[in-house]
């Protein structure tokens, strides 16, 4: 607050007198104080001394002055206009320079607290020069003001935490919101933490003190209480904590062997500068940098495509361009991921004023490349559904420039994707899935927490087993140990000060209905967030048994976002199981059979023939050592003496029937695919051709009593007995098992 009608000066000048008399810190931080002199000195002043006194206290009385003259302007414009301050907005704007220059030049703890409390009052007085027109001045200020934030001096730390807050507080009382404020917090963060000398100089440790002071402001605040203001308070106050905390831990781990874990830190970084757009696009190419160099070049694609989606919000909100994608929510085709980064409209009010939209990456050009990057990496990762939807934004761009080369470039890069996609058919793999759980207090935030981790195609488990037990052996020595099952974990059971790591196999988990529509490689690995593993279990305690006792627990795990996304771990979210009964594993072992089959009879009709899979498919279906595990299934769940549990409900017989239909679909599998491969074999496998042809009849014959009706069976039996071998040993084992039955 401004001094009264005696000025500043006369009792600032008293007090330094004081301050100086009794040997106090002084005005400056360099101030020293009089030297120990040597015994045969003592009593002979020091003229140096005095000479530093001498300068502090001209320095001191230079500010002060230039303060008090700030006071006799504002007061005269008050003056002039009847008690209403209303000077120009050039003159306050140079007052304003005036104060930020004192405010990031070196003072005295007493003076700085004077320029703070100018500062504030002049702050109150003009809140519209800070809050609707000079965006630099309150992007400067916010800086200077939580570099000092981090001093290691108490008082100023006070001083300048509280013109923060009131800073905020005169935000939102004058539009309602302190977006301007919060943003340019965020960017004055970020410069903190590039500026080395300024990292130097302050301290993490003191600017989460101030943080939580700003938090105790507002919790104590009873005007606004009422309001979301300490809410929004606390929540800037704990993004700025996070990206501190997060941007130090990033400089421990640069030369770690764990890229993932480096990829979550920028994650996290990038997320906390939601609101300052060209902060959150710097840390997103650096994620596409580092999923390159890691050869996850689906990831580093997503990176571009969301930095594109989030310059269209901000262009669209700035300026309306109908060649350009109308906001984020023109790349959901793409990805449904990128609609995080729609512009929350409360914390977003003038973009391209906020200085928000400033560089060359907010433009048609900047968009463009993004979307090239992108659709080069998807193309390289085999996503090639994905390039093509990249393609449609790209061409519209090109279409309003009329860039007929342009055009012609895309259509040509078109051809191959969609060539390549019919020649490989089933063979184009995208990833492999594992789930990741993390136990014991050395792991810190991820105690407890379970990932999955997308990697490249055909990983196999010991694989990627290996390097995650090299990597934490490393860091963690004896005290790590890796849990090779995937039981489920009690940690009541484990020492909590050692640390463990279980991985998994998991495959997408789909329901019945989506399972219509993904039929392709793409459609089972795009956009998917839930995956699926099974335990098999007996109630005799091992993990194996006879048909009719055969358990197993399904864990079906839900993601945080759906793959491919922007890093390649997500975290489970959700988690949820299901035991399935005997005959519900039969049915699905079933349905297994007859989904391979379908596969196979698929490739084929597309003139894809894998005679090598063909065959293996009949040998397994009805060769005469391997037979056994359909035949059995049938026998114990459909069969005369058929394993019926103790209440017989709609359940069951609801799954008796499937697999019964199951079981049909199975044989008229075997028989499409021995018709198939008759049309493909050559000469010399007739004899194989022939033998299994009389297999699956006989076969056929002993099964039907158990899945047709009567009617049915008796044409079935008909027509198989014209060609029925009693010497076939298939038959004569078959007959042996049903003697009476067939």
């Amino acid at each position: 607050m401004f001094m009264n009608e005696k000025g500043m000066r006369g009792r600032h000048l008293k007090q330094a007198s004081t301050d100086q008399m009794s040997g106090s810190r002084g005005f400056t931080r360099n101030l020293h104080t009089a030297k120990t002199k040597p015994a045969e000195n003592e009593g002979v002043d020091d003229p140096s001394s005095e000479e530093e006194a001498s300068e502090s206290l001209v320095c001191a009385e230079t500010s002060i002055v230039t303060l008090d003259t700030i006071e006799l302007l504002v007061e005269s414009g008050s003056a002039a206009e009847g008690g209403h301050v209303n000077l120009s907005s050039p003159l306050v704007s140079k007052i304003l320079d005036v104060i930020l220059l004192m405010i990031s030049s070196n003072q005295s703890i007493y003076v700085m607290r004077l320029v703070f409390a100018t500062q504030r009052s002049v702050i109150t007085k003009f809140p519209h020069i800070i809050f609707e027109e000079e965006t630099d001045q309150c992007s400067s200020l916010c800086y200077h003001l939580l570099r000092h934030c981090a001093s290691s001096i108490k008082e100023v730390r006070e001083e300048a935490i509280a013109s923060i807050y009131l800073l905020m507080r005169q935000n939102y009382e004058s539009v309602g919101s302190f977006s301007r404020v919060k943003i340019q917090l965020t960017i004055a963060l970020s410069r903190l933490r590039s500026d080395s000398s300024d990292t130097r100089k302050g301290n993490d440790a003191f600017l989460k003190r101030s943080l939580i002071t700003l938090q105790n402001y507002a919790e104590n605040d009873k005007e606004l209480a009422s309001t979301r203001f300490p809410e929004q308070v606390k929540e800037v106050s704990k993004n700025l904590f996070m990206i501190m905390r997060d941007t130090v831990r990033m400089n421990e781990v640069k030369q770690d062997k764990d890229s993932a874990m480096r990829i979550d830190l920028m994650y996290r970084i990038a997320k906390g500068y939601q609101n300052s757009p060209a902060l959150r696009i710097t840390w997103l190419k650096s994620m596409a940098k580092e999923h390159g160099e890691n050869d996850q070049k689906c990831e580093a694609a997503m990176c571009y495509v969301h930095a594109a989606a989030l310059i269209s919000e901000y262009m669209y909100m700035v300026e309306h361009q109908p060649s350009l994608p109308q906001g984020c929510i023109a790349f959901k085709q793409i990805s449904p991921n990128v609609l995080q980064e729609c512009a929350v409209m409360d914390d977003v009010l003038k973009p391209d004023e906020d200085g928000m939209c400033t560089g060359g990456e907010f433009s048609e050009k900047g968009i463009t490349k993004l979307l090239r990057e992108s659709a080069e990496l998807l193309m390289e990762s085999n996503m090639y559904e994905s390039v093509d939807k990249v393609y449609n934004l790209l061409s519209k761009i090109y279409l309003a420039k009329r860039s007929n080369y342009h055009l012609g470039g895309l259509h040509r890069h078109l051809h191959t994707a969609y060539e390549k996609m019919y020649h490989m058919g089933k063979k184009r793999q995208m990833g492999c899935y594992f789930r990741v759980a993390f136990y014991g207090e050395k792991f810190n935030d991820l105690n407890g927490v379970t990932m999955i981790y997308k990697e490249k195609p055909f990983t196999k488990l010991p694989e990627i087993a290996h390097r995650l037990q090299n990597m934490y052996y490393e860091q963690f020595g004896d005290e790590f140990e890796f849990i090779s099952d995937s039981k489920r974990i009690d940690p009541e059971t484990i020492d909590p000060y050692r640390a463990y790591v279980q991985v998994t196999y998991v495959e997408p988990y789909f329901e019945d209905y989506e399972k219509k529509y993904r039929k392709e490689d793409f459609e089972y690995s795009y956009n998917v967030d839930r995956f699926y593993y099974s335990t098999p279990f007996t109630h005799s305690g091992s993990a194996h048994g006879a048909v009719g006792e055969q358990f197993k627990r399904v864990t079906v795990l839900t993601t945080e976002f759906s793959f491919p996304y922007v890093k390649n771990r997500l975290q489970v979210v959700d988690i949820k199981e299901r035991v399935m009964t005997p005959i519900e594993v039969a049915t699905e072992d079933m349905m297994r059979k007859n989904e391979e089959f379908d596969e196979v009879l698929r490739a084929n009709k597309d003139g894809k023939v894998d005679v090598k899979m063909l065959q293996m498919l009949i040998q397994g279906a009805i060769g005469t050592t391997v037979n056994q595990g359909p035949f059995e299934i049938i026998e114990t769940f459909l069969g005369g003496n058929a394993r019926k549990p103790d209440v017989v409900d709609d359940k069951y017989l609801r799954y008796r029937n499937r697999l019964k239909y199951q079981c049909k679909t199975f044989l008229n599998n075997i028989k499409a695919a021995l018709t198939e491969n008759r049309n493909i074999i050559g000469t010399f496998q007739e004899d194989y051709q022939k033998e299994m042809e009389e297999n699956l009849k006989k076969f056929k014959l002993a099964v039907a009593p158990f899945i047709f009706n009567p009617q049915t069976l008796a044409e079935v039996r008909h027509n198989l007995n014209k060609s029925y071998d009693p010497e076939n040993s298939l038959t004569r084992t078959l007959s042996c098992d049903y003697s009476g039955q067939s």
